[in-house]
């Protein structure tokens, strides 16, 4: 009998889970949390660095409401999944093969593996590197996918991308892997320490402070900055995304006017590769599934994923 696992429904504004269990992935164990619909479509949620599963909350309510199933789960280092021993609440992964582990894992518990519905992958930000390495290896076929502002490449100038990734190489190389990245805080995470009015992530103010509410009510589930090997890895991971060849999986890109942590012209890139969709939308910042729904620019989001739903058969 799997390990039930908590799961903060009245912080997340959406409904208990169907399971919400331990789950074992390569050495770590994972929070996993699946929902049942009404038979449209298996939503796989596949969330970004720092994230969890009640942040997605109001995404998955509405996804149930409109007739999905949903699974997702922890990354390992984030939420209720097990964490690297000694960095405290740095975020921490040795190599991005790991995520493809947990998603494999995601994918192979047994109310996923049992739930025939056709599936999208909706992924935000790392969660999209993930994704796009496994449809590029052939490990998740999903019949469509969703990348909300994916992290292709980071919003960096190519002198300061190039230094990163030199300083990350170095530090791996000298034993300082477990070292939090420069210029991160290593203590607060981002949301309790940036006011709104400077954040990147979101445009509503309401929005903000919901995010900041589940962060001071349950500060077991917050991450901070990165480790040096997590930005390693991150690197080695955008630069393979970047020169593989793209899957022919349809698949619709959002990315907001007001993007500031990954790089438009990666994610243009791959569209452009691809004859894929871009969905631009302003006034949004880089975390596009946390704007209201009910208005611009989540309003728009949220039709332009129901018309690429529908259209891809949904």
């Amino acid at each position: 009998m799997a390990e039930a696992a908590p799961f903060f429904a009245d912080l997340a504004q959406a409904p208990p889970p169907l399971r919400c269990e331990r789950i074992e992935s390569a050495g770590a164990r994972l929070r996993a949390a699946y929902w049942r619909g009404n038979g449209r479509g298996l939503a796989l949620v596949l969330h970004g660095r720092t994230e969890y599963l009640e942040k997605y909350g109001r995404v998955i309510a509405r996804l149930l409401g409109a007739g999905f199933s949903v699974a997702s789960a922890d990354w390992r280092g984030q939420g209720l999944s097990e964490r690297t021993p000694g960095v405290g609440m740095l975020g921490d992964v040795a190599h991005f093969d790991l995520y493809q582990r947990d998603l494999a894992a995601l994918l192979a518990w047994a109310p996923v593996a049992a739930d025939r519905a056709p599936r999208f992958a909706l992924a935000h930000s790392m969660g999209g590197a993930v994704a796009m390495r496994a449809i590029m290896r052939g490990a998740l076929a999903p019949r469509a996918a969703i990348f909300s502002a994916p992290m292709w490449g980071l919003n960096l100038s190519l002198p300061a991308a190039l230094a990163g990734r030199l300083m990350a190489a170095a530090a791996v190389r000298l034993g300082l892997g477990l070292a939090p990245a420069p210029g991160q805080d290593p203590d607060t995470p981002y949301v309790l320490r940036e006011p709104f009015e400077g954040n990147v992530l979101t445009s509503c103010p309401e929005h903000y402070e919901w995010m900041r509410a589940h962060l001071r009510a349950r500060p077991e589930l917050g991450v901070t900055a990165p480790t040096m090997r997590w930005a390693h890895a991150a690197f080695r991971e955008m630069a393979f995304i970047r020169r593989a060849p793209v899957p022919d999986t349809p698949f619709l890109a959002l990315l907001g006017s007001e993007e500031k942590v990954v790089s438009p012209e990666a994610v243009e890139l791959c569209v452009e590769r691809s004859g894929a969709r871009i969905e631009r939308l302003n006034g949004a910042r880089h975390e596009v599934l946390m704007e209201p729904f009910d208005r611009a620019p989540g309003l728009h989001a949220w039709h332009a994923m129901q018309a690429f739903l529908n259209a891809a058969g949904f």
